[in-house]
């Protein structure tokens, strides 16, 4: 009864406007709530302890999210709903002294009661849900297949998987390709061919390796006078590595385990889902580090494995090396990911190998060949560093958001510290709470200044600490908050110019363009295209490894932790899902190795072989 009573309050107060406050909509309501749950819990046991952490932290999400799509602050949680009341009071001066009241703590109190209502009935709403999908999906798994079925499953599924998934990927993303021919650019990789060819100073804001491995193939086709083609031969390689990554994935999960629903179910949304097809024809740094992010999860899961079985040979584990120093130099922000997953590696290696000392070296050497490559860029080509400032999005945010709260709580010595760092007088203007790139642009570049500027920015944390709290919270939330649309068609139309043929293929693209957004208001497939998803898969995972001390499992999910980390660090999630797309494209391979104890599971190969 009280859960119905939550959830129905949840639904009301969501979907149902102010305007219409009808009984009897609130009555239907709790009478379908509590029909449903009843029925639910006739299907689904308790929550598990990691189901129920998971669900309160998802639940909180929700509650705060709410607040920041509704008023940009945690107003929503926290803030006094009868603050402005003088109105009222004049209309009804009878009530005043109630109003008095209200306009105080006491009315703080009445929101943070509405915001934990909320939590209780988004808890059982999202716990139920997810229970119901996972009930489905065992359902499924139990479902005898046809003999028609299991014959098309074998095969695909019963030897050279790996070279049958990767033609169904290259053929089922080829109307992209076709459509988008010879490929589309962004703006970034505009930057990165100008610096590779001359026509700007070469720095390294974007990484040295993605701006020749870019400018190589545009200076091979404007050998021919063709940029074009310089564009397609880039396009061609990165598809080609994208499905064959994909495709490894599906193999290795195939040789694993017998689950070809879930096999199945992998292959469709490589195959059909457009951030695949949409990024594998784009010229951007993404592309390729997602890629090699996805691949280095691969190649660690098996590395773990091998680990644990002492089966680790030279061959594997020079592949590691080798993904893991590509990963580091494909993106500024892949050394983050890859180097405590390292450590992690080595202290497993410690207590589990053989070769302990062996395996520990040869662990360090993408670090090594990390710091000489750092050498050679920087100290040998005498490469500019890219700005500082690309490190700073948050506190320049919360400076920004300080100065447009508190402009009175502002001393002359603060104005002018700050002034030294950023354009002190624009930058509230500037301020826009989702994206750091506006204040950003107002560094001066002043590096030597930044260690009084962080004296200030401390100072002014300890006055202010919710405005620093809510200018974080808002340029990250959407990151974790699945009800604001972040669906993006990244690359449908080029942002370099006459690199895409007109006529009927520009028609074709604003038709794919429609076609993608449309798929986010979809049941069912917006959630599965909604990269905050899986952000809330990846927490869930965590949390059940922690919970269940699989401690070892949890090294799989250090490099995904920390993009998290790097996203809230970032200058903006809204539009810019590219961010978690390295968490999105990987996670769902991950699921069958850490659903199942690996010590006594069989030892993960390599090596074709039937799936009996």
């Amino acid at each position: 009864m009280l859960t119905s009573l939550f959830i129905t309050f949840v639904l009301y107060e969501k979907f149902i406007l102010p305007e219409l406050q009808i009984p009897m909509i609130v009555t239907l309501l709790f009478i379908a709530s509590f029909l449903v749950v009843k029925e639910l819990k006739k299907r689904i046991s308790k929550f598990e302890l990691h189901s129920k952490i998971s669900y309160i932290i998802f639940a909180l999400f929700m509650v705060i999210g709410d607040s920041f799509k509704m008023y940009g602050s945690l107003y929503g949680v926290f803030g006094n709903p009868f603050k402005d009341t003088d109105i009222l009071v004049k209309l009804f001066e009878d009530f005043a002294p109630l109003f008095s009241i209200l306009n105080g703590p006491f009315g703080n109190i009445v929101m943070l009661i509405g915001s934990i209502c909320k939590c209780i009935g988004y808890y059982f709403i999202i716990g139920y849900f997810i229970e119901f999908i996972k009930l489905s999906f065992s359902s499924l798994e139990k479902i005898k297949a046809t003999n028609n079925y299991q014959k098309f499953t074998n095969k695909i599924f019963d030897n050279n998987v790996f070279l049958k998934v990767f033609i169904i990927l290259i053929v089922a993303w080829l109307p992209y390709l076709i459509i988008k021919f010879p490929g589309s650019v962004s703006s970034d990789a505009i930057m990165q061919i100008n610096q590779f060819l001359g026509n700007e100073p070469l720095t390294t804001h974007h990484p040295l390796f993605s701006t020749f491995l870019i400018g190589i193939c545009i200076k091979f086709g404007l050998l021919f006078e063709s940029q074009n083609l310089g564009i397609l031969l880039y396009i061609i390689f990165q598809y080609v590595v994208m499905a064959a990554v994909f495709s490894l994935g599906i193999y290795l999960i195939n040789n694993y385990q017998k689950c070809t629903i879930y096999n199945w179910l992998l292959l469709i949304f490589y195959a059909l889902s457009p951030a695949f097809p949409s990024y594998a024809t784009f010229v951007v740094k993404d592309t390729f580090y997602c890629t090699m992010f996805v691949l280095f999860i691969l190649l660690l899961i098996k590395t773990i494995f091998d680990l644990t079985h002492n089966t680790l040979n030279t061959k594997n584990l020079v592949s590691f090396i080798l993904t893991s120093f590509i990963v580091m130099i494909s993106r500024n922000n892949g050394v983050y990911s890859v180097i405590p997953t390292l450590f992690a590696l080595i202290i497993v290696s410690l207590f589990k190998s053989k070769e302990k000392i062996k395996i520990s070296v040869l662990l360090t050497i993408p670090i090594l060949l990390y710091s000489g490559y750092n050498y050679f860029q920087y100290d040998i080509l005498e490469i500019q560093k890219g700005s500082i400032k690309e490190a700073l999005s948050i506190p320049f945010q919360q400076t920004a958001r300080y100065i447009k709260t508190h402009p009175d709580d502002i001393t002359d010595y603060e104005k002018e510290v700050i002034d030294k760092v950023l354009d002190y007088e624009n930058i509230a203007e500037l301020y826009i709470p989702t994206v750091s790139d506006p204040v950003k642009r107002t560094y001066k570049g002043n590096d030597n200044a930044l260690n009084e500027y962080f004296k200030v920015w401390f100072e002014q944390l300890k006055k202010h600490p919710q405005t620093y709290i809510e200018a974080t919270l808002n340029s990250s939330y959407v990151a974790f908050y699945p009800d604001t649309p972040n669906i993006r068609a990244y690359g449908v139309i080029s942002d370099w110019e006459n690199s895409q043929p007109d006529g009927i293929f520009s028609l074709l693209r604003v038709i794919l363009l429609a076609f993608v957004m449309g798929l986010s208001l979809l049941p069912v497939i917006s959630i599965l295209i909604n990269p905050v998803f899986y952000i809330w898969l990846l927490i869930y995972l965590v949390i059940r490894c922690i919970c269940k001390k699989e401690f070892i499992k949890l090294i799989i999910y250090i490099p995904m932790i920390i993009q998290v980390l790097v996203i809230i660090a970032g200058p903006a999630v809204l539009n810019h899902p590219r961010y978690i797309y390295p968490i999105y494209w990987s996670i769902l391979l991950t699921i069958p190795f850490v659903l199942k104890n690996i010590s006594n599971t069989k030892v993960l190969t390599l090596k074709e072989g039937k799936n009996n």
